[in-house]
């Protein structure tokens, strides 16, 4: 399987075929799905913000979709 991070509400949608992580936490994630529409929790608005900027800035992910809400991040070749 592939390791995901994700939101909670999308988690038990990815646990059958992946390891996964509660976004934001990566944890060397694979890929990391977020629904822009989706809860936040375990973070607050503001938090799921930041932590969201800090992505779309991190060298270690690319943006690979971005449609209807989701956003889809791949880790980065080495």
């Amino acid at each position: 399987g592939r390791s995901v991070s994700a939101q909670n509400s999308l988690l038990p949608h990815l646990l059958r075929h992946s390891e996964a992580f509660l976004f934001p936490d990566l944890s060397g994630a694979e890929y990391v799905l977020l629904d822009q529409r989706g809860v936040t929790w375990p973070l607050d608005s503001p938090g799921y913000a930041s932590a969201l900027e800090r992505l779309r800035h991190d060298q270690g992910y690319t943006l690979l979709r971005d449609e209807a809400d989701f956003l889809l991040f791949g880790r980065s070749a080495d």
